[in-house]
């Protein structure tokens, strides 16, 4: 028996493993857009970009271990199915349940790892590359300046650069105003950002001009052009007032919501944003050790060599599981009852004990 056991958990591993890679790189791909975005409009190095998409990286894995299992659950069951070494093992007089056990302790332990990961790792490094994006305006306002969009960060200006490289910028519209009105434009076909500070940033303009307002004839205006000017971008603090970050509730640890819940309490308000999000993180945490009880039974079920019917089923099982979590959502927002986020494990679990309670029956 502890062969049979250390040859189910061997099989087991690699293609677990390989489903972390898998389910882990396409839940990343969202974020390689984000990357391509900071490194070419914000020119950012390649050290941050590494450190950011570790973190979104790491914060997918409660997702991906779910699924991982799932798959290779499916994956082994399906194949020791079709080289009949199910049967082989039922004929020998083995206990199923006996052979099984290791692979729902594994099914546990993987429980407690998503339920950690859901509240604690994953919150934590959804905020800190959060953080980081918005550190990196506050820290260098030089890195606010996207070309092709009005940029509105910096006091009583609205900046303009039609393209930007690197630390370089051309055609380059500055708008300034005091109260609302406008008071210059300034015009450059070059530029470049010099000695950017926290708060400010220095631009050195090139073969252009200013054109200055009369605020008491405003069809009026001087128009003096320069071959080299230097203009002061003051950060807007009213603007990094609103860029001060907090948490939004999916980032919170389960700390911090336990926490959240008992000031709403005493305030005699059941705040059903909180209950939510830990009824939500309690239950996809058992997401793993049901996919494991619905994967044995699915994966002997399916008697073929091919791949497809597989993944078939795999994705069609998951996609379900997630439609049963929104519908549970919905209705226990509307019934004021979070409890019912709990559904898909009670549908899936419920369906997977049965099939496999009829598989080993026979």
């Amino acid at each position: 028996m502890k062969i049979l056991r250390l040859y189910l958990l061997r099989e087991q591993t690699y293609p677990f493993f390989l489903g972390i890679i898998f389910f882990t790189f396409m839940f990343s791909l969202g974020n390689i857009l984000k990357l391509a975005e900071l490194f070419v409009k914000r020119a950012v190095g390649l050290p941050y970009l590494l450190k950011f998409f570790w973190y979104m990286s790491l914060g997918s894995l409660n997702f991906s271990i779910p699924l991982a299992i799932f798959a290779a659950t499916i994956i082994i069951f399906a194949r020791f199915s079709v080289d009949y070494e199910i049967s082989a093992i039922s004929s020998a007089g083995i206990n199923l349940y006996s052979f099984l056990f290791p692979l729902l302790i594994i099914g546990l332990f993987l429980s407690s790892l998503t339920f950690y990961f859901n509240n604690a790792t994953s919150p934590n490094l959804q905020f800190s590359s959060r953080k980081m994006v918005t550190e990196l305006e506050v820290e260098s306002p030089a890195n606010l300046i996207q070309e092709g969009t009005f940029i509105r960060d910096f006091k009583n200006i609205i900046l303009f650069a039609r393209k930007v490289k690197d630390k370089k910028i051309f055609d380059i519209t500055i708008y300034k105003f005091n109260k609302g009105r406008e008071l210059s434009t300034i015009n450059a076909k070059r530029g470049k950002i010099l000695s950017p500070q926290k708060g400010k940033v220095i631009l050195h303009l090139t073969d252009g001009f200013v054109q200055n307002y009369d605020s008491s004839h405003p069809r009026e205006y001087a128009n003096l052009r320069f071959k080299s000017y230097n203009f002061i971008l003051k950060k807007n603090p009213i603007g990094r007032e609103k860029r001060a970050l907090s948490k939004k509730t999916r980032e919170y640890t389960l700390g911090e919501l336990i926490r959240e819940k008992r000031i709403w309490q005493k305030k005699g308000i059941k705040n059903m944003e909180i209950l939510t999000e830990i009824q939500k993180r309690a239950s996809f945490s058992f997401a793993p050790f049901i996919f494991i009880l619905l994967g044995i039974p699915l994966g002997i079920v399916i008697k073929h060599s091919g791949k497809f019917l597989d993944f078939t089923i795999l994705f069609l099982v998951i996609f379900l599981y997630y439609f049963f979590s929104i519908v549970g959502e919905i209705l226990g927002r509307k019934f004021l009852l979070p409890a019912l986020l709990w559904l898909p494990n009670v549908v899936f679990g419920g369906v997977g004990i049965f099939l496999l309670t009829k598989k080993v029956k026979k």
